[in-house]
């Protein structure tokens, strides 16, 4: 039987904190035999202190290493996203940041690489100061995924 190949993707800190750990507690109790869990960092990972354990369970953990100015670290993270999902081929991409325009960009990279079962997850995406803007972006996001939770 074919595995479903899942990628977390999630725009934390070099600190393993509430997102991280709550994805590497799902990972750690999926059906392995059914599921491949992978996740994916645009900077550096969250996961060091349970890399090695991931590695243990037949997961990969992949670091994009993008930093700069917002803008130029943007383009990098849009290139280098594009061309992992390009090579590498995934059932399910599983975004959780608190980032919507974080969200927004990486959902339009999954769409662009035919990527059909992709899921937005923020609890903390609402900027107060710019309600427009998370009206806008929340609703391109409702348009390109199959499912959103923000």
């Amino acid at each position: 039987m074919k595995k479903i190949k899942v990628l977390q993707i999630n725009a934390g800190s070099k600190n393993y904190g509430g997102v991280s750990s709550l994805l590497f507690n799902l990972y750690k109790n999926i059906n392995r035999d059914k599921y491949e869990f992978n996740f994916l960092t645009p900077n550096y990972s969250t996961y060091g202190m349970v890399e090695n354990e991931i590695k243990k369970l037949g997961g990969k953990v992949f670091e994009l290493k993008c930093t700069g100015p917002w803008f130029i670290k943007k383009i990098r993270i849009w290139t280098k996203l594009n061309d992992f999902l390009t090579k590498e081929k995934y059932d399910i991409i599983h975004i959780n940041s608190g980032s919507y325009f974080f969200n927004l960009m990486v959902a339009i990279i999954c769409k662009k690489n035919n990527i059909e079962n992709v899921i937005v997850h923020s609890h903390n995406g609402f900027n107060r100061k710019k309600p427009i803007k998370n009206f806008i972006i929340k609703r391109f996001l409702f348009l390109l995924n199959n499912y959103c939770s923000l």
